[in-house]
């Protein structure tokens, strides 16, 4: 399975079954990942899911944050098949509301780990007798979702999801001496076992993202003069509003009846 720079995922799964690598199964709702706005995607028939039990729990499941507030945690919820998802997600893209990132899709066998990942590697140099030296560090949001069929007469699918969060941007510099400035990774992880029936969706919230840039203006030579200098250069901080990233995953059963025809190799990326 080739690992990709991407958000979201389809994952289909089925006992005991192997899938040709040329062939995907044909998605039910399609899977995207989105970061929203503080003004709000409408899932009012969402059901949220407590990370502890895995089991549906009353009211909103993902609660978008207000600008204002501190980066929340991540929350997890299901999406009925009665909802349509894409018709949403469109609306919002058609009011610059929402931007979807992609719409990766992978195939697994029962019990196998199923990864995405989204995210950049940080350069940073090292010193040492050899000269200097370039290395990088990930920062990175990854997926891992290992799926087990459980055979009951509502035919429940349970999926064990396995969810790492690290900020895609790097934090502080730390000096290890030397000239070796390495940035730190700031990380949040959480770990959840969740039960999704075949062609629900399942939807991961409270990935928020902020970026402060810092800007320098200065008149050259007189802003560099000691104790002085700021009173010919300025600093300008913009801090973009918070986005939210949301997660869906939705996952679809591939038996061993399943006829072939039925296994569309055109969605299968080339």
């Amino acid at each position: 399975m080739d690992v990709v720079r991407q958000a979201g995922d389809v994952v289909s799964a089925g006992k005991d079954l192997l899938v040709p690598k040329d062939f995907f199964p044909s998605p039910g709702p399609t899977s995207a990942g989105s970061p929203i706005t503080n003004r709000g995607l409408p899932l009012d028939r969402l059901l949220p899911v407590s990370a502890m039990t895995g089991l549906p729990m009353g009211g909103n499941a993902v609660n978008l944050l207000p600008s204002n507030l501190p980066t929340g945690g991540i929350s997890f919820g299901i999406i009925g098949t009665n909802f349509n998802l894409n018709l949403a997600l469109q609306a919002l893209e058609n009011q610059t509301k929402s931007r979807s990132l992609s719409k990766p899709e992978i195939v697994t066998v029962e019990n196998a780990k199923a990864s995405i990942v989204l995210g950049s590697e940080i350069p940073y140099a090292t010193v040492s007798s050899a000269g200097t030296q370039v290395q990088f560090k990930e920062a990175a949001l990854r997926l891992d979702v290992t799926p087990t069929v459980v055979y009951e007469p509502n035919n429940v699918t349970r999926i064990k999801m396995k969810l790492a969060v690290a900020d895609d941007s790097a934090g502080d510099l730390v000096n290890l001496g030397g000239g070796a400035l390495v940035p730190t990774i700031n990380k949040r992880r959480t770990e959840t076992e969740v039960l999704v029936r075949e062609g629900d969706t399942l939807v991961v919230g409270g990935i928020t993202q902020r970026t402060d840039t810092e800007t320098i203006r200065k008149i050259p030579v007189f802003g560099d003069i000691p104790v002085i200098g700021w009173l010919f250069k300025s600093k300008l901080t913009q801090t973009t509003p918070n986005r939210e990233l949301v997660i869906f995953v939705t996952p679809s059963l591939v038996r061993r009846d399943t006829p072939r025809a039925s296994l569309q190799p055109s969605t299968v990326p080339r």
